[in-house]
């Protein structure tokens, strides 16, 4: 975080995936908002399904509402390889249910029954 500070975000800071973490939030506790993009971008641009769940956490406890919309669509666009091994990553209800009603809203279809949605009621 200090070569961060003195060398006034001009140089690239070397990071892995345990630092970008770290840095993530001390860059959020000390309001260094360049320093926690660059982390937010670094943990996105090198994400796993593995690691879903721990940065839902953390992106939850920090407020990152950006960061919890690019885990869901990456969550989304990998669906088919985490299909029948949900309980492995570990997924909050909550998430699983964004995930839910964003392809109710994408697809239009009903997930729970398969019936196209309509605007009648």
């Amino acid at each position: 975080m200090l070569k961060f500070i003195y060398l006034n975000n001009d140089e690239e800071i070397e990071l892995s995936q345990p630092l970008a973490v770290d840095l993530l939030e001390l860059a959020d506790k000390y309001l260094l908002v360049d320093l926690r993009e660059k982390c937010m971008k670094y943990l996105l641009k090198n994400l796993e399904m593995s690691k879903v769940t721990a940065y839902l956490e953390i992106s939850e406890r920090l407020g990152l509402n950006e960061m919890e919309e690019s885990l869901l669509d990456f969550t989304l666009k990998n669906l088919e390889k985490i299909e029948g091994n949900w309980e492995e990553y570990k997924l909050p209800e909550a998430f699983l249910w964004r995930i839910i009603f964003k392809l109710r809203k994408s697809t239009g279809i009903n997930v729970g029954n398969r019936q196209p949605l309509t605007d009648s009621a």
